[in-house]
């Protein structure tokens, strides 16, 4: 419900031709890749050394909306809403032994499987930045509110799972105006969320994520 408010919120503003120009100064789409991992900080001593914790990156694709404030003068201020996946993944090398030779194996069979976490995403950043011509290097940090849609390759079981999760983003941005009439966006941002998205035996599990991203307004 909180995610579904967010988004109209969202459209409402980009959308309302009555809005001042001062509070809306540009809008957009905005994607790319996120490479992210999952981490148990509080691992349960005794599975310390298993192998079979999820701990790879992975890479999925993103995509979304935002928009930017200059209601602040000296500080821009981006809202954005997008879907991302997230998760990790685990690859197990298993030893395949024939009739021919049952006590050393073969050959050898590598078995991935990847923990997916679909996700909608609300944040909102200070972007402090200089700018060099038509050129602006900017800092990004901000909250987010992310809510986990759906996950895959986890059992879910009653009070495992946190499903509305705050956490924080920070990162770097080059913004480039006038190309071709519009705004054109690269950025590097960090995430991670305050708390857990899983309990398990083995511990609690956390989204550690980066993201990269281009930008444009419309």
């Amino acid at each position: 419900m909180l995610t579904r408010t967010l988004i109209v919120l969202f459209l409402l503003l980009t959308f309302d031709s009555t809005v001042d120009a001062q509070l809306v100064h540009k809008y957009g789409i905005k994607g790319g890749a996120s490479i992210s991992n999952i981490r148990i900080p509080n691992r349960a001593s005794l599975f310390r050394s298993t192998p079979f914790i999820p701990n790879e990156n992975v890479t999925n694709p993103f995509a979304g909306i935002f928009l930017q404030s200059d209601l602040l003068e000296s500080v821009p201020i981006q809202m954005e809403v997008f879907y991302a996946r997230m998760g990790a993944s685990l690859t197990l090398t298993i030893p395949v032994t024939t009739e021919q030779s049952p006590e050393t194996p073969e050959y050898y069979v590598d078995y991935i499987t990847e923990i997916g976490l679909h996700y909608i995403v609300a944040g909102l950043t200070a972007n402090p930045g200089i700018s060099f011509g038509s050129t602006t290097v900017y800092a990004r940090i901000g909250p987010t509110i992310n809510y986990l849609v759906t996950m895959t390759n986890l059992a879910e079981f009653k009070n495992t799972t946190n499903r509305c999760l705050l956490g924080y983003q920070i990162g770097l941005g080059v913004q480039f105006d006038s190309v071709m009439e519009h705004s054109l966006l690269i950025e590097l941002t960090h995430a991670r969320n305050f708390d857990y998205f899983y309990k398990s035996y083995l511990g609690d599990y956390y989204n550690v994520s980066w993201f990269l991203t281009a930008g444009i307004s419309i």
